[in-house]
């Protein structure tokens, strides 16, 4: 989870967060908010306490980010393809406790897929994932592009021939478990 994330997190509290990225797009901007507000609506009608916290967090990705990218030679998370102005989207939501996490992931899986249809109806999806705000179902490697995968695992082949950084040491970006996605 992002540093921001943790700062805001009360103790004991489940996180379900998603990411998407898409161009600069007031209209997506405001479907996200508006769908934010359902979801608030819906978690209060539907959270046994009420006790839950939200976030509808929306980060810059100007251009200027992928143009030093490209002059640079390029980047192993393939930001310079990304040419348009674009924001990074975090949806977040805390439930306080397990039993509640079910209803929380279901939640904020159809706020991120109403998002996503959305942004691609109106030729604004973009489909880098940023992997600080990602969820473990959304494959940020996808994103990245075959070829930086490759990279990436030669690397970690090479440098991390027992796996240690994939497999014993917490957090991170895991390569493990991926491989065969492409």
């Amino acid at each position: 989870m992002s540093i921001m994330a943790l700062a805001t997190q009360a103790e004991g509290y489940r996180n379900v967060l998603f990411t998407l990225t898409f161009k600069n797009d007031e209209r997506v901007l405001r479907k996200a908010v508006k769908l934010h507000t359902t979801l608030v609506q819906e978690m209060l009608k539907e959270s046994p306490d009420g006790d839950f916290e939200t976030q509808c967090f929306f980060q810059p990705f100007p251009t200027v980010v992928g143009k030093h990218s490209a002059e640079r030679g390029g980047n192993i998370l393939e930001v310079d393809a990304i040419t348009d102005k674009a924001v990074v989207w975090l949806g977040f939501l805390a439930v306080n406790g397990v039993d509640q996490e079910s209803i929380a992931r279901k939640k904020m899986l159809a706020w991120k897929d109403a998002i996503e249809e959305y942004s691609r109806t109106v030729g604004a999806y973009l489909g880098y994932k940023y992997a600080n705000y990602a969820d473990q179902p959304q494959d940020v490697m996808e994103s990245y592009g075959k070829a930086n995968f490759r990279k990436m695992m030669a690397v970690s082949e090479r440098y991390d021939q027992d796996r240690v950084f994939q497999s014993r040491i917490p957090g991170g970006l895991k390569l493990l478990g991926t491989e065969t996605a492409f």
